[in-house]
């Protein structure tokens, strides 16, 4: 078979050895030699193309051999799978009976494994409280404590976690108010509630290591998440404040109580200035060391929820926010009685005041909060309000 050449191929076949012959038609020792190269390269290529065809039987044969052993060993091992999976089946079979009474076996041993690891969660709690019963040592009584916390995490259905929770509760109120005491026994040392005159004299060293020792134990004892219920205010929509917190507004609270209601002079329901007042002293005076003293002993035990600062002023500030509620409503009252001359001039001023207060807060804080203006926009008051100011 030959392969037709093209004109452009001819061409330069041509061109080409017209270059090597030359133009002296006389001398043709190029021709000589170049047929003599093209009959080489013929040659060569020949012998070639004849070791090739000699090659090709020979390694096609020997693929057939591999390919027939190859198929022969596949049939062997599925012969051997086969016979495998017939002794895996009969294995299986006879062993069924043992099997299924092992696994009985298995099943009422880590029965009997949850019973022991049952009964000894209640051990525990059986050792735990004697040994918390017995010892006076704040720090260790708070570490027991914490044992019988990830008790009551760890346990959350059945009688074991009521029974836990039972316990948690039981000694949460012991030792809190064990800690109480001695958190109260150390503000009097601290001179709390502060005055302004007192911020120049810092407390003396051992009391602050002692008052933020008394802190951490108050955070760690407090009562897990699912077990604390949450009391909101109707003024001011802030949940309870940390255990800590809490003591250090009592004493604050009291004065509050003392000076603001009831019969005395400074109780006066026309001076709301008086109170709103004294609470913004108050937050001015406190909430530098609940910042440097409180707040430090919660990072450190990575209490990312609790901010002792907002959670002191909001306390404060719920005090004020209860008691304007009780004026407005007590205007309300007394005018009708005729008790008050003005009512409207009273409302009025209060409201400039509350709305002074709430300037003066933001100021303070930083934080511009509901504070007491929610009282202001309850229904009925800021029904009021607005006829007030239309007169």
């Amino acid at each position: 078979m030959y392969l037709m050449m093209n004109e452009e191929d001819k061409k330069n076949i041509i061109q080409d050895l017209n270059l090597k012959i030359g133009g002296d038609i006389n001398d043709l020792s190029n021709a000589y030699e170049i047929e003599n190269e093209l009959v080489v390269r013929r040659d060569q290529l020949q012998s070639s193309l004849h070791v090739a065809n000699n090659l090709v039987p020979t390694k096609l044969s020997s693929a057939i051999i591999k390919a027939e052993r190859n198929s022969t060993q596949i049939n062997n091992l599925k012969n051997k799978s086969q016979t495998l999976k017939l002794k895996v089946e009969s294995f299986l079979q006879k062993t069924e009976p043992l099997r299924d009474e092992l696994n009985k076996r298995f099943t009422a041993i880590n029965k009997l494994e949850q019973t022991l690891v049952y009964l000894k969660s209640f051990e525990k709690i059986e050792e735990l409280s004697p040994q918390m019963k017995q010892c006076n040592d704040d720090e260790q009584l708070v570490l027991s404590y914490g044992e019988l916390k990830e008790m009551c995490k760890q346990y959350k259905v059945g009688h074991r976690a009521t029974y836990v929770r039972e316990y948690v509760h039981y000694w949460h109120n012991i030792l809190k108010d064990k800690l109480t005491k001695h958190y109260e026994d150390v503000l009097k040392l601290l001179k709390w509630p502060i005055t302004t005159a007192a911020e120049n004299s810092p407390p003396p060293k051992d009391v602050l290591i002692r008052f933020s020792n008394l802190t951490r134990y108050l955070f760690l004892i407090e009562e897990p998440e699912d077990m604390h219920v949450n009391t909101i205010s109707e003024e001011v929509q802030e949940q309870d404040p940390c255990l800590p917190v809490r003591i250090l507004l009592r004493p604050l609270k009291k004065r509050f109580t003392f000076h603001f209601t009831g019969s005395r002079q400074t109780a006066r329901i026309d001076r709301p200035e008086w109170f709103l007042t004294q609470t913004l002293t108050w937050i001015k005076d406190h909430q530098g060391f609940v910042k440097n003293n409180v707040q430090p002993v919660a990072d450190k035990l990575q209490l990312k929820n609790v901010k002792t600062v907002d959670e002191f002023n909001a306390g404060l500030i719920s005090l004020a926010a209860e008691r304007l509620h009780t004026v407005l409503g007590l205007y309300h009252t007394q005018g009708t009685k005729g008790e008050l001359v003005d009512v409207d001039a009273a409302f009025a001023h209060a409201v400039d005041e509350t709305l002074g207060f709430h300037r003066e807060l933001v100021t303070i804080t930083g934080k511009d909060g509901n504070s007491v203006l929610s009282v202001l926009t309850k229904a009925e008051t800021f029904v009021r309000w607005l006829a007030v100011e239309k007169k």
